[in-house]
This record gives C-alpha cells, sequence and structure tokens, in this order.
C-alpha cells in the first residue's frame, strides 16, 4: 500500500509540473477569453440571427386589420341615381329611396408578396455582412491585447535569462571565492584581491534580486492579462512562427467594403418592381352593391381579390447622391488600406533588418561563448599558479558571463521580432 501511494504521488507530481508549464498561445487565448469585449462575440451573432430571421419572415402574409366611420354631407338619393341613369331611371321604382349619410366598417387585408425584387435575400445578405465586419472590428482590439501579451511574455522570458546567466555566474564567483580564500589562508593572495571577489558577489546577489524582482512584476502583469496565476509556472519559449501575421485591419477594410457594394446593390433592388397577391375583405355600409345600399340600409360583407404590382420612383431622385456617397467610402477605405500598408511597411522595415542582423549575430555567439569560457578556464589556472590577479580573473569571468547572455537574449529577441512581423497586403496570404 505504501508503495502504491508513492507511485501515485509521483505520478501526480508529474502530472502536476507538466501542467504548470504554459505557452504564449495558452496565455494568448486566456488573455482573450477574460477580455471584457468577448461577450460582443454573442451579442453580434445574436443580432444578426435576428436580422437574418426578419429578412425570411418578408415572405409571410401580411395582414392588416382596421375600421373606419363617416357621415357624408351630400349622400346620393332616388333623384340623383335616376339622372344618372337618365331613362332607364324611370323605369325602376326608386320612390323614397337614399343613401344614409353615416357610413361604416371594418375591414381586413391580406397582402403576400409574390416577387419583392430581391430584398428580403439582399438583407440577409446584409445581416451576414454587417455581422462580419463587427467581428473583423472586434478583431482590431483583440489583435493590440495579443500585441500586449506577447510583449510582457517575452520580457519575462529575457529577465528569466538574465536571470539564469546571472545565477550561472554567481556559481562561478562563489566557487572561484572558495578556492581563493584556501589560497589567502595559505597567504599567497592578498587581502585587496580577496576583497575584490567578495565585493563582485556581493553585487551579483544584488542584481540577482532586482531581476527577480522584475519578473515577479511583470509575472504578475501576465496574470491580470489572462486571468492566471503565473507567478511560478514554467513560460515555454516558443518555435519560430511558420507563418507571418496579417494586421486584422485589413479584414475589416475588406468587411466594410463588402457591406457597401450591398449598399449599392440595394439601391438597385429599390427600383425594382413588387408584385403581391391582395385579399380585401370588409363589412359595413355602404356596401360595393350601391342599388341595395338604397333599398335596406343594412351592412353586408364585401370581398376583393387581385394581384398588385408597384414600382416606387422615390429612390430615383436620391439615387445619384447615394451612389455618390458610397463611392466616397470607397474611396475612404482605400486611402485607410493605402495608410496602413505605408505603417506595416514602415514597421517592418525595421524588423526586418532587426531579424537580419540577429541572425547573423546568433551565428557568432556560439563561438564568441567558447572563446570566453576558455580564457575563463585558463584564467582560473593561471589564477592558481599566481600568475595573474584577481582583478584580472573577475574581468574573464564577466565577458565569460556576458557572451553566455548575449547568446541567449539574441536568441529570445530574434524570436519577438518574428512574432513582430507582419503581412502588408491581403493578396499577400
Amino acid at each position: 500500500m505504501k508503495k502504491f501511494c508513492a507511485i501515485f504521488s509521483v505520478i501526480l507530481a508529474f502530472a502536476f509540473s507538466a501542467n504548470a508549464a504554459v505557452t504564449l498561445q495558452e496565455c494568448r487565448d486566456k488573455a482573450r477569453e477574460n477580455y471584457p469585449l468577448v461577450s460582443r462575440y454573442d451579442l453580434i451573432q445574436a443580432t444578426k440571427e435576428c436580422n437574418v430571421h426578419n429578412a425570411s419572415l418578408a415572405w409571410l402574409p401580411r395582414l392588416e386589420i382596421g375600421g373606419s366611420g363617416a357621415w357624408l354631407s351630400n349622400a346620393t338619393d332616388a333623384e340623383d341615381l335616376a339622372e344618372v341613369l337618365g331613362g332607364l331611371g324611370h323605369m325602376i321604382d326608386m320612390t323614397g329611396k337614399a343613401e344614409q349619410p353615416w357610413q361604416y366598417k371594418v375591414n381586413a387585408t391580406l397582402t403576400q408578396s409574390v416577387w419583392d425584387g430581391g430584398v428580403s435575400a439582399l438583407d440577409k445578405k446584409m445581416a451576414q455582412a454587417t455581422a462580419d465586419k463587427n467581428e473583423a472590428e472586434l478583431e482590431v482590439s483583440f489583435y493590440e491585447l495579443q500585441r500586449q501579451v506577447d510583449e510582457v511574455y517575452f520580457s519575462v522570458l529575457l529577465l528569466e535569462e538574465r536571470l539564469k546567466q546571472a545565477r550561472g555566474r554567481m556559481q562561478v564567483l562563489e566557487s572561484n571565492l572558495a578556492k581563493m580564500q584556501s589560497i589567502f589562508d595559505e597567504g599567497e593572495l592578498s587581502a585587496m584581491d580577496l576583497k575584490s571577489v567578495e565585493a563582485e558577489v556581493k553585487e551579483a546577489r544584488q542584481q540577482i534580486k532586482l531581476i527577480e524582482t522584475n519578473i515577479a512584476s511583470s509575472r504578475l502583469s501576465l496574470s491580470l492579462l489572462t486571468s492566471m496565476d503565473l507567478s511560478e509556472e514554467e513560460l515555454i519559449t516558443p518555435d519560430e512562427p511558420e507563418t507571418v501575421s496579417l494586421r486584422p485591419e485589413y479584414v475589416f477594410i475588406e468587411s466594410s467594403r463588402k457591406t457597401l457594394e450591398l449598399k449599392m446593390k440595394k439601391l438597385n433592388v429599390n427600383l425594382s418592381p413588387k408584385i403581391n397577391f391582395i385579399a380585401d375583405a370588409y363589412y359595413g355600409y355602404p356596401g360595393r352593391n350601391i342599388f341595395k345600399g338604397l333599398t335596406d340600409h343594412d351592412p353586408s360583407f364585401n370581398a376583393a381579390l387581385g394581384i398588385q404590382l408597384k414600382f416606387n420612383l422615390g429612390p430615383l431622385y436620391t439615387r445619384k447622391n447615394d451612389k455618390a456617397v458610397i463611392y466616397n467610402q470607397m474611396r475612404e477605405l482605400d486611402l485607410q488600406r493605402d495608410l496602413l500598408n505605408f505603417k506595416t511597411r514602415l514597421a517592418n522595415t525595421g524588423v526586418s533588418q532587426e531579424i537580419q542582423f540577429l541572425r547573423q549575430t546568433l551565428e557568432d555567439d556560439a563561438e564568441i561563448l567558447r572563446l570566453r569560457t576558455d580564457v575563463r578556464v585558463a584564467a582560473e589556472e593561471r589564477m592558481e599558479s599566481g600568475v595573474i590577479d584577481a582583478s584580472d580573473l573577475l574581468q574573464k569571468i564577466n565577458d565569460e558571463a556576458h557572451a553566455s547572455l548575449q547568446k541567449s537574449i539574441h536568441r529570445i529577441e530574434l524570436l519577438q521580432a518574428l512574432y513582430r512581423q507582419e503581412k502588408v497586403e491581403m493578396e499577400e496570404q
């Protein structure tokens, strides 16, 4: 049982340590999930679904119910009708017959669209395009958040490399201090040399504490961005990105252009004929039968069926100006894209030069570090033989530590520069 518990504890410890490692992409995803604007995605989708559903409902029949009442100052009477009918009026006995001045009815009209000119289909496309545009605008905010996460993440990696190198230098200093202490005890080393190494050790400890403080501060910032406790977790150094990132502003500009294109199509659709089936019915007085209304004055039920063809010429009045407004908005989008291209190319110029420099520098860093290490080892041997003093040895130790630190920093700076690179045109995808 004890053996089983021990094995189980080891497995748990391994699983915990494995889960403790955090990647750059995980930090990006967590920051995105916890960003307050992320809830706007649901609102955009819900609005799109409502708009699409409303466009689909355009084909449902429309029912209008109403009523009216009126008093006529000059109602139709028998003499008026006889005069209209001429000779035929004398053949019909309409003595004393007259239309009542009070008229009333309750009516219902049913309209079924047969052809709407493409309005509902275009409204569905407009709802989708608007949602895409809003999501693209939201992605711009998330992109800035991602850049902020990247900066903090890489700053932690750089600080931890500095801490690693500082601790390595500290170990070398302490090792040499121990050797020098034994040499001093034997009376073969001056007190000044020993004190200089002791001072260097104390300064190295101060440097380590300062770096640890900066790491804690940067990790706290990253924890706030991601809503994760990253005070102790290992941050994995990412690999070089396989593709260059595309600024989401390009997607926003293209989605905005698509909405403008649909607005341009809407101008043509508004001029298209509309065909409807009409069913109209009402109950009231007078009915459609005028003679019956003159004789009995009773309300009646009346109905009419037909096809309605409509042309709305109102949009013609503003069509020219509406097209000009859309064209101007498209030109403004072109200017935004050109400005974005300029800024991105300008930023990439510096990044490209930095990447080229760092790649060339990294080729030399390994050789420089190897040479510095050889010099430091030789200096330690000469110091033990009493050939050089402590200050010369400290210089060699510092040179080696600096070379090792530069190699690590250049590697992380190269990754950071690669992740800052951006595409210029959407066509380059």
